[in-house]
């Protein structure tokens, strides 16, 4: 025969025949001993020391401990009799002397719940952070005040989010909500970058597309879209994060109005002399269609598809960094641009004083980007489209939009350190070369 007791709400109840739905089995291993079983203090051991000396150890064949939301503890007790009148009313008796303890604690009264409960809270307090428009709440209270402004460096939107992602946009966000409520005037415009052979690849390797049989406009088209897709995945899981920034107007280097803008940043530089025609000469992957330099090898192969890379060369636009160069190593030494500043000594090791390389900027193996206007085969190169996006979308040399000079220069600039060569040298070489000095600081 199967007996049950439940201790609920105060009360013990026997429940007739042993119950299974819905209860977390306990074995309680520690604590004091009590026949051949031993279980922990507390409600729980009290409850089965009461059943035990009411019953009796001979008896009682085993008890169990239980508990759950609904039910509270209570005890299944196997044994070869029913409880009769006199046993119920003994184990009622010692159930009014177990103590319940929560009420032995101070605890304050509070109109939240004492538990978390984060997964199904959390959500329902970002919808009415989306509700009450928090972004521009706190962009109007704190409006004609000293500005704080953090450039977002933009991910690329060819694929869901990781580790990384999270731990950057989070770090921003903390950033910015901290200088928010100390009352800076805080825009916080996220971004993406949205071409090149990482999109591509992306692309060719999830849809499986024949990218070659297709006409180039379609396959653009291709790529837009699954851009575009990805970058409202991201977008939500920032949200999710509780990130808080101007998520109804992103910058994003597919947006034809940027590419606009880049065009004439790339058209400047080249009429000025800083950019000149060559020939890239690196690793090339015949199947993947793509270049690799040596550290972007593994074991001496292609990084995507694990062949055989050759020594390769095509004809490419090219930056001129040298005359450059002197600017940029007192601007990293002299100067708090770069922090921390081991890592202002450590460019000017590594890159400068060797000798500051020109940089390609421009490819014809992938057609994903913004072509150079002058020579339609060359498409922009990734980080020359990515990084002239922090000044276009603020309206460069835009005739219809521009806050240029409202929010030009950035206070900070946050960045990974294995992106920092093209921030902290290749980006002041750009503006240096559009003539502009009003640099963010980069850390």
């Amino acid at each position: 025969t199967d007996i049950v007791l439940v201790y609920v709400n105060g009360k013990l109840q026997e429940l007739g025949k042993k119950l299974k739905k819905d209860c977390a089995l306990h074995f309680v291993t520690t604590g004091e001993t009590i026949g051949n079983l031993t279980y922990r203090r507390g409600v729980s051991f009290l409850l089965v020391k009461a059943v035990y000396d009411t019953i009796g150890h001979d008896k009682i064949e085993q008890v169990r401990i239980h508990f759950s939301v609904d039910k509270g503890y209570y005890c299944t007790i196997k044994g070869d009799q029913k409880l009769d009148q006199e046993q119920k009313e003994n184990l009622q008796y010692k159930r009014r002397r177990i103590m319940d303890y929560n009420k032995t604690i101070n605890l304050p009264k509070t109109d939240f719940p004492m538990r978390a409960g984060l997964p199904k809270r959390e959500p329902e307090m970002l919808r009415y952070w989306e509700q009450l428009d928090l972004y521009n709440e706190l962009l109007k209270k704190n409006e004609g005040k000293p500005r704080f402004s953090l450039h977002d460096g933009p991910p690329f939107s060819n694929g869901g989010l990781h580790m990384g992602h999270a731990l950057n946009k989070s770090l921003k966000d903390f950033i910015t909500r901290s200088y928010a409520m100390r009352g800076y005037y805080t825009p916080y415009i996220p971004g993406w970058d949205n071409h090149g052979m990482p999109i591509e690849s992306a692309i060719i390797k999830q849809n499986k597309l024949n990218h070659k049989a297709m006409p180039v406009s379609a396959f653009r088209s291709a790529c837009h879209e699954f851009a575009q897709h990805y970058i409202d995945v991201q977008m939500e899981g920032f949200k999710r994060l509780g990130v808080v920034a101007d998520w109804e107007h992103p910058y994003k280097t597919m947006n034809p109005s940027f590419e606009a803008e880049e065009v004439k940043v790339f058209g400047e530089m080249y009429k000025k002399g800083y950019i000149y025609k060559g020939e890239y000469k690196g690793k090339y992957c015949t199947p993947c269609e793509s270049f690799w330099t040596e550290s972007q090898l593994i074991d001496g192969k292609c990084p995507e598809c694990g062949r055989e890379v050759t020594e390769a060369k095509e004809e490419a636009y090219f930056f001129k960094m040298s005359p450059f160069a002197d600017r940029i190593e007192k601007l990293l030494t002299e100067t708090d641009y770069l922090q921390p500043k081991t890592r202002a000594v450590e460019l000017v090791n590594n890159f400068i004083k060797p000798g500051l390389e020109d940089l390609c900027v421009s490819r014809t193996s992938f057609k994903w980007g913004i072509p150079v206007t002058f020579d339609e085969k060359h498409i922009v190169y990734v980080w020359i489209d990515a990084l002239s996006n922090y000044i276009s979308a603020l309206g460069y040399k835009n005739e219809k939009f521009d806050e240029f000079d409202k929010y030009w220069p950035a206070d900070v600039h946050m960045v990974a350190k294995d992106i920092m060569r093209f921030h902290a040298i290749i980006w002041p070489a750009m503006l240096m070369a559009l003539a502009d000095r009003r640099t963010s600081r980069c850390r």
